[in-house]
C-alpha cells in the first residue's frame, strides 16, 4: 500500500514537472513570437516613417517652389500691367460701413 502511495505520489510530481516545464516551454515560445512580431512592426514603422519623410520633403520643395512663383507674380505687377488688364484708377475710395450696409439690406426688404 505504501509502495502504491509512493509510486502515485512519485507519478504526481513527475506529472507536475512536465506541466511545468511544458507551460515554461509554451510561455518562452509565446513571448518569442510576440517579441518577433513586435521587431516586424519596428521595421514596417520605421520604413513607413522614412517614406513619409521623403514625401514631406517632396511636398515643402513644392510649396517653397510655387511661393517663389507667387511671389514673382506678385513683384511683375505694376499699375501699367493692371491697365493693360481693365483695372482703373478709382478717384474717390469708397467704404463700406454699418450704416451704409443696413440701408442697404433695408432697400433690399422693400422690392
Amino acid at each position: 500500500m505504501t509502495r502504491k502511495l509512493l509510486q502515485t505520489k512519485e507519478k504526481i510530481i513527475s506529472l507536475r514537472k512536465k506541466i511545468f516545464v511544458s507551460f515554461l516551454l509554451f510561455t518562452i515560445i509565446f513571448s518569442g513570437g510576440f517579441y518577433g512580431l513586435s521587431i516586424k512592426n519596428a521595421i514596417l514603422h520605421a520604413g513607413t516613417i522614412k517614406s513619409l519623410e521623403r514625401e514631406s520633403k517632396g511636398l515643402e520643395l513644392s510649396i517653397s517652389s510655387l511661393n517663389s512663383e507667387y511671389l514673382a507674380l506678385k513683384n511683375s505687377i505694376t499699375p501699367n500691367v493692371m491697365g493693360e488688364r481693365g483695372f482703373v484708377v478709382v478717384p474717390v475710395k469708397q467704404f463700406i460701413s454699418k450704416k451704409t450696409l443696413s440701408n442697404v439690406v433695408s432697400f433690399a426688404h422693400e422690392i
